[in-house]
């Protein structure tokens, strides 16, 4: 063990007796010694000098812990640090930090040969440190690594087997539809269907088409038409949340169910693939920690299991619940709320909650309580901000009491709950089970109330509105998403609202097919913006060119127009387009729009040098700064460098501007020195 105040008393190591090699930069040396103290042991101390001879850094260890002090030192890091500066290039490579043959036996005896290969360039103080740091550091990681393994396998073993009766339950539970399966037309005329949840055969009507909506007459369940010709299998995804009570301790197993159909079997079979472990345990003194693994995607290696930080929290996430495990795990109560009101509520979920956030709020607030004794547990686990006494209805839930009885048959969420309690004109029970069924999100919602809000109609108007747009696949090409009909409205009155349209007016807000409408009137604005957009570009353009022009025919530019010599003479651009045929003809980045805005503002600007005789093919290029004189850039076809006769011809130009601008800035003087 290393003690700090004894690692402090040690004296410090004179530098080593040798003269720094000034052909070598950054090269540091060291002075090593071992140190027997009474509480820390025999310590290696090794003292690192930079080529200056002065002290950097200080480094001890006792052959299993090391540290490195900085303290009073020139050093980015200050004081005792676990940080190796021989490794990761804060001064130089760890091969750079060099000792006596003494020295260097010194540590190497101390410290043992490196575990891990090492070259023989880097066989220094500094490389036999940081080869030492480095096995340690890897010794440490891998034994987290074991110890991170064994915990993992000592985790999920504790999970017990699926139930079961899992397939049942999830048949019976959560899968609540069926797919009816018919025949062709026999013989007779007549076609047969039989139903995958009860397996009963019964007659089908005749004209009886694929993919239509219907109910089982035998078992009552709704479901979906296929015929028997058809190969691909219809699946479906659901994820269930199964409690354990393993030696006191509550386990929640997350697993993925899928079920499958096809019209081979003509049976459902189910698959199970677990995503998500969250353990409640308790140390041995007692106090409560929370453990949480997922399976997700690893990077290289594929998609495998990871840790959550300890206590960081569970799955709060939507799924169903297998409620035969309530009781066995739970007792009578959960909390204070009954187990077996709990379980028959959980049993006729027909969309999914948050369990976790579910127990959560049962345990910390009372509202939770009275919601599920209310019948409302799927508010009761979709807030974590209740606030504690209040007992308003409304307050709790989000709208008023009214809406109980259809609140327990939708079994909506506090989310759709408030934007139903925010509604100006009251919503009927329709409208909030229409409300429910579309299952949308925050955003989704936000939309729907943008829409009541800003043209005031009812949400009972937009939510039909969108219902019958689901509806009308003809004009979509395919089924239609929530999504695809929202954007394409808002797309659809941003257009008409820019071209003027009378949005108050419901043929207009709510065209009957909405995707035709969105797609002439995005046309037509599309049109109108970009000819409001070139009208803007052609106005910028003449301004720019103004400004160009006005630069060029300014003091400067009037003086080099005149400067001719050797066969070459300047000419300036006195619009845009110059730039551009300039950068096209000499095929270089004079034509980007910066070097045309830096010559507007008069300070480097550019110069288009031209022979005598052929004043109109492009040659070379200067930009000159005008201010400090000086040539920036000078290039000719393709970024070539410039001939010495051209580079002559320009900084010739560029001092004698420089002279007449001195004089011109004289002759102001003088005459500014007479008016006054």
């Amino acid at each position: 063990m290393l003690v700090k105040d004894e690692l402090t008393t040690l004296p410090v190591l004179p530098a080593p007796a040798k003269k720094p090699d000034k052909k070598r930069r950054y090269e540091l040396y060291a002075a090593a010694a071992v140190h027997d103290l009474p509480r820390s042991g025999k310590v290696l101390a090794v003292d690192v000098y930079d080529d200056g001879l002065h002290l950097r850094c200080r480094f001890f260890s006792d052959n299993r812990n090391y540290i490195f002090h900085y303290e009073g030192l020139n050093f980015e890091a200050e004081g005792w640090s676990q940080r190796n500066p021989f490794g990761n290039g804060w001064y130089s490579r760890a091969k750079d930090t060099r000792s006596t043959k003494e020295g260097d036996s010194l540590v190497l005896d101390f410290l043992g040969e490196p575990s891990r290969w090492i070259s023989e360039t880097d066989k220094t103080v500094g490389g036999y440190i940081d080869a030492w740091i480095g096995s340690k550091n890897a010794d440490k990681s891998r034994q987290e690594w074991d110890r991170k393994v064994a915990q993992w396998k000592e985790h999920s073993g504790m999970f017990p087997k699926l139930p079961q009766k899992l397939a049942a339950y999830c048949e019976e539970h959560i899968f609540r539809d069926t797919v009816i399966y018919y025949s062709k037309l026999d013989s007779k005329g007549k076609r047969r269907g039989r139903c995958v949840h009860c397996g009963k055969r019964f007659s089908v009507p005749r004209n009886q088409r694929s993919g239509a909506e219907g109910t089982c007459p035998k078992c009552g369940r709704p479901g979906v038409f296929r015929g028997d010709w058809t190969q691909a299998a219809r699946e479906d995804k659901a994820e269930i949340c199964i409690p354990y009570k393993v030696n006191g301790d509550l386990l929640l197993r997350y697993t993925k169910v899928l079920r499958s159909i096809d019209a081979e079997r003509k049976k459902p079979s189910y698959s199970f693939e677990d995503v998500f472990y969250d353990l409640h345990l308790h140390r041995k003194n007692g106090a409560p920690v929370e453990y949480s693994y997922y399976y997700g995607n690893g990077g290289w290696g594929g998609p495998d299991w990871h840790r959550l930080k300890n206590d960081s929290g569970g799955r709060y996430g939507p799924s169903y619940v297998y409620t035969p495990q309530l009781e066995p795990v739970f007792g009578e109560q959960i909390y204070n709320v009954p187990t077996s009101l709990l379980r028959d509520q959980l049993d006729r979920l027909i969309r999914p909650l948050n369990f976790r956030r579910l127990l959560d709020n049962l345990k910390n607030t009372q509202q939770a309580e009275y919601l599920v004794k209310m019948g409302l547990p799927m508010i009761a686990a979709s807030s974590d901000g209740f606030v504690q006494g209040v007992r308003s209805f409304k307050a709790v839930v989000g709208c008023g009491k009214e809406y109980l009885q259809v609140l327990r048959e939708t079994q909506a969420n506090r989310r759709e709950a408030c934007v139903i309690g925010r509604q100006n004109s009251h919503a009927s029970p329709e409208d909030v089970k229409l409300l429910v069924s579309m299952n949308l999100d925050s955003w989704k919602l936000g939309m729907v109330e943008d829409v009541v809000g800003q043209y005031h109609v009812t949400i009972g108007r937009v939510l039909r509105y969108m219902d019958r747009q689901l509806r009308n696949r003809e004009q979509w090409k395919h089924r239609p998403s929530v999504d695809t009909v929202l954007t394409t409205w808002r797309d659809y009155r941003e257009s008409a609202e820019f071209l003027g349209s009378d949005m108050s007016k419901t043929a207009i807000l709510m065209p009957d097919k909405l995707k035709e409408r969105h797609d002439v009137v995005s046309a037509r604005a599309t049109e109108i913006r970009k000819a409001k957009e070139d009208e803007r570009n052609r106005e910028w353009v003449h301004r720019r060119d103004a400004m160009i022009r006005e630069a060029s025919e300014g003091p400067v530019g009037r003086f080099a127009e005149g400067y001719e010599k050797n066969g070459l003479c300047l000419v300036l651009p006195k619009a845009e387009a110059d730039f551009i045929n300039e950068g096209q003809k000499l095929n270089h980045c004079v034509g980007n729009g910066e070097y045309a805005k830096r010559h507007a503002e008069g300070e480097r600007m550019i110069f288009f040098v031209r022979r005598v005789d052929d004043r109109e093919k492009p040659y070379y290029t200067a930009e000159i700064n005008v201010v400090s004189h000086r040539v920036v850039q000078l290039y000719g076809f393709g970024d070539r460098s410039a001939t010495p006769d051209v580079r002559q011809f320009v900084e010739g130009f560029v001092l004698a501007m420089g002279r007449w601008n001195g004089y011109q800035g004289a002759e102001v003087e003088e005459s500014m020195r007479v008016a006054g």
